[in-house]
C-alpha cells in the first residue's frame, strides 16, 4: 500500500514471504528514491492508503482500485504503482534478455 510518497509492505516476520517479486519492487523502489517502510498493517489501515496493490510470481503487480466502498486514488493505476510496475516490466526484460 501507499500513504503520501511511502510504499508500506509487512515484514518479513509477519509472514509475507521473500519472494522475488517483492525484492525487485523493493529494489526499484529505492532506485527510484520512493520511500519504503516495513510495518505490521492492519485491514484498517487499507482505508488510510492513497494507492494499493498487491504482488507475487504469478500476477507480478496488480493494482487494487478499491476494497467495498473504498476506492483509491482515482480509480485508475496511481502515480506510484504506475512507476513501480514499469521498473518491474524493465526489470523482468533485462532477466531474460539474450
Amino acid at each position: 500500500m501507499v500513504i503520501g510518497d511511502t510504499i508500506i509492505t509487512p515484514p518479513l516476520k509477519d509472514g509475507v514471504l521473500p519472494g522475488v517479486t517483492r525484492q525487485a519492487i523493493i529494489a526499484a523502489s529505492r532506485q527510484m528514491n520512493i520511500n519504503i517502510l516495513e510495518k505490521t498493517l492492519y485491514p484498517d489501515n487499507l482505508l488510510t492508503a492513497s494507492e494499493c496493490f498487491s504482488s507475487n510470481s504469478l500476477i507480478e503487480i496488480q493494482p487494487i482500485l478499491s476494497i467495498n466502498e473504498h476506492h483509491f486514488a482515482t480509480g485508475s493505476v496511481a502515480t506510484i504503482t504506475k512507476c513501480i510496475i514499469e521498473a518491474y516490466v524493465a526489470h523482468k526484460g533485462t532477466l531474460y534478455a539474450p
